[in-house]
This record gives C-alpha cells, structure tokens and sequence, in this order.
C-alpha cells in the first residue's frame, strides 16, 4: 500500500517509484508491453525497417513524424491512463490485476488521449516559435493526463489544474523531469551494444521494445506519485471524481467529475444528502 499523500524529496519519489513497481511489477509491465509492442513493430519495426536494418535504418521523413506522434501522444496517454489507476487502486489497499486495470481505464483513455494530443501540439507550436516556449509548456502542462484520468474534465480544465500544480515548481519539475529521463536514458545504452553484437533487425527491435515497456512504466509511476506530491505542497489535494473540492481561501474550487473511482484523502468524507423536511400537510 502507498500513501499518497505524503510530500517526497527526489530520492523518496525514486523509491516510492520502485516501491510501486515491485508492489504489482507484472501488472505494470505487461499492460505497458500490451501498448508499446504492437504500435512499435508496426510503425517502427515494419514500417520504420528496424526489423530489416535495426538501428541503421533509414526512415522516410513521414515514418519518422507518425513514430514520433505516435510515440509523443498514443502510447504515453495510454500508459499513463493504466497507471494512473493501479497506483490508486494500490493506495486504496486494493490489488488490481491486469483485465481490472484495463477495464477501470476504458472510460477515461479518450480523455487522457485529447488531453495528450493538444499538449504536444502546444509543445510543438512553442518550440517552432521559439525553443523555450515549448519547453515551458512541456513542463507546465506534463500532468494533464494524470489530471484527465484522475479527476475528470476536458483538456481545457486538465491543463489548467497541470498549470495551477506546476505553478511556482517550475524548476523543480523540471529537474526531476530530467532525472527519471537521464534514468530511463541509461537504461536503454545497452541498444547500441545490442545491435553491434548481433547485427540483427529482430533482436534489436525485440530489446528495443522490452527497454521501451520498462522506462515508460517507472516513468508513468512517477509521474503519478509527482502529481499527488505537487498537489499536497499547492495545498490542492485530490479529491475523487464526483465530490466536490473544498473551499480554498477566495472562491471555492471547481468540481472535478467523471474520473476513475479510489483513493480519497485520510478523513476524507463524502458529502451527505440532506435530511427529508417533514411535509406541512402532514402523512
């Protein structure tokens, strides 16, 4: 069981981190292998020629554009939506399996996909501008799937509460950010031996895709555990999906509806509906 509602320094959200993963690795790792094996071999081994030529290959400038949307905005939205909900059902004390976790997701991964796919396109817009603008954006608004997922909304509200958590965290996010990367960076150094010893299109995709599988599943806990973590230091703990947030100094908080069912808050109660008023007429 995780607490989610603890801040973390960097090295407690690598363990927290590892501490998930261990807690229902299996679960993790497969349904991530269930997104990243099928789009990978197709748009990069088939397509993409890995298979034929592996890390030699020369990709078409189309290819290269449809594996980087696909690899920017299909598989991490969906990543990220199937962890979102194991590491709260894991939080609630419960043990989610694989068909449980996909099932809990469905009704959120198109939410999670529209909010991915108007962040990369600002990201994308910022950095043709100019290089700092998107990668301003790209930090700012890293958390609008987990915010999709989590608490519902459209994109416009999921990027929002991103940018509300980030808020005045910039740096912090940033650097952390760029750790688990340098982290996931490291792990996947091993290819370049890979392909020189075997010299082969398959083996190199195969490793490819299981490196893949195993960075974007502790990348997505992460990611998760920092959402919660920068929600509890903005004082704007999450609250589950169809109970409203309660009132922060100024206007009260907005209620965030449709996300998935879990994990509440310690002493955290929903509200109760009013008492029936006798009726004057009597009966």
């Amino acid at each position: 069981m995780i607490d989610l509602h603890v801040r973390r320094s960097a090295a407690e959200l690598l363990d927290a981190t590892f501490a998930v993963f261990r807690q229902r690795w299996y679960v993790f790792l497969t349904m991530t292998f269930l997104v990243v094996a099928p789009v990978t071999t197709l748009v990069d081994g088939v397509w993409g020629h890995l298979i034929r030529d592996g890390a030699d290959a020369e990709r078409s400038v189309a290819q290269l554009v449809v594996s980087a949307l696909v690899a920017g905005v299909v598989v991490p939205a969906s990543v990220t939506a199937l962890h979102c909900v194991v590491v709260t059902a894991l939080a609630d004390g419960r043990k989610p399996g694989l068909w449980t976790a996909l099932r809990d997701v469905a009704p959120h991964l198109v939410r999670a996909l529209g909010v991915v796919c108007v962040y990369v396109l600002a990201v994308v817009a910022g950095i043709v501008c100019l290089i700092a603008p998107g990668v301003w954006i790209a930090i700012r608004w890293y958390f609008g799937a987990q915010a999709a997922v989590l608490e519902g909304g459209n994109p416009a509200v999921a990027l929002r509460r991103s940018g509300d958590l980030v808020d005045g965290s910039w740096w912090r996010v940033f650097g952390l950010l760029a750790l688990i990367g340098l982290l996931g960076g490291t792990l996947a150094v091993p290819l370049d031996s890979i392909q020189a010893i075997h010299d082969d299109g398959v083996t190199y995709l195969v490793a490819y895709v299981l490196t893949t599988t195993f960075t974007m599943s502790l990348s997505a806990i992460f990611a998760t555990l920092l959402f919660f973590d920068l929600a509890l230091r903005h004082d704007k703990p999450w609250v589950p999906a169809g109970h409203p947030r309660p009132p922060a100094d100024g206007p009260e908080a907005p209620t965030w509806s449709g996300a998935a069912p879990g994990y509440a808050p310690p002493g955290f109660e929903p509200p109760r509906p009013p008492e029936p008023q006798p009726s004057p007429l009597g009966g």
